[in-house]
């Protein structure tokens, strides 16, 4: 009896304690495994939806605007009968009729950039301004700034087409001619966001073709 009892004490062998090792190494390699694989979906779902949500942002922005772009048939700034006074691939400038009011509380356009500038985001610029006796418009104040969006990877979101759905190019200088100007009657936004490419996960992207429903603005009464 003592000599088996003994026996029974003698513990665990080396090639015993090898293999358990080797069987809980195999274990947490696995776990940790399973961890770093779930951390990486999370970041890359994560990374997905801030996309889409910057890139959402960025096209009702840019949609918004655009629908109520209007031409000031007396603006001395634009020199001719179209809403915009830029058009460019990376940049617009325009008369847009939304939430438009003067310093008196009167309807009257606002002066807008759309712009693509460093580092991928998307600033928004409006400038205030009234329609004077002449009919024409005349900017009030500084320009209100702010950044709608980041990360966008397409500095060249807009496209230009004229009523017959055909796209108007830009000239060697980028921007549209006065009289390319006047022939726009919808603007293409493409706008494609990653914010961060050591991310495994394909930019988000949305396209529009924005209709130009108000061509003139047709509220100064002229008194």
């Amino acid at each position: 009896m003592m000599r088996r009892s003994l026996r029974d004490d003698r513990g665990f062998t080396l090639v015993e304690l090898l293999v358990t090792m080797s069987i809980l190494s195999v274990v947490m390699a696995l776990i940790t495994g399973s961890v770093i694989f779930l951390q990486r979906s999370i970041n890359e779902t994560d990374q997905r939806l801030d996309d889409l949500a910057q890139s959402r942002l960025a096209m009702d922005a840019t949609t918004m605007w655009l629908r109520g772009a209007v031409t000031i048939a007396g603006d001395s700034t634009t020199g001719g009968r179209q809403p915009f006074t830029l058009t460019q691939r990376r940049r617009v400038d325009f008369f847009s009729n939304v939430r438009t009011t003067d310093a008196s509380g009167d309807p009257a356009p606002q002066r807008v950039r759309l712009e693509v500038i460093d580092g991928g985001r998307l600033q928004e610029r409006v400038w205030s301004g009234r329609i004077i006796a002449n009919g024409s418009w005349a900017q009030t104040g500084a320009p209100r700034t702010r950044i709608i969006a980041r990360g966008i990877s397409d500095d060249q979101p807009f496209t230009y087409f004229d009523a017959d759905a055909n796209e108007i190019t830009p000239s060697s200088e980028g921007n549209l001619s006065q009289a390319q100007r006047e022939a726009v009657r919808y603007v293409g936004i493409n706008v494609v966001v990653q914010q961060d490419p050591g991310v495994d996960v394909p930019p988000s992207q949305l396209s529009s073709r924005v209709a130009l429903p108000n061509l003139f603005y047709d509220s100064w009464d002229g008194s």
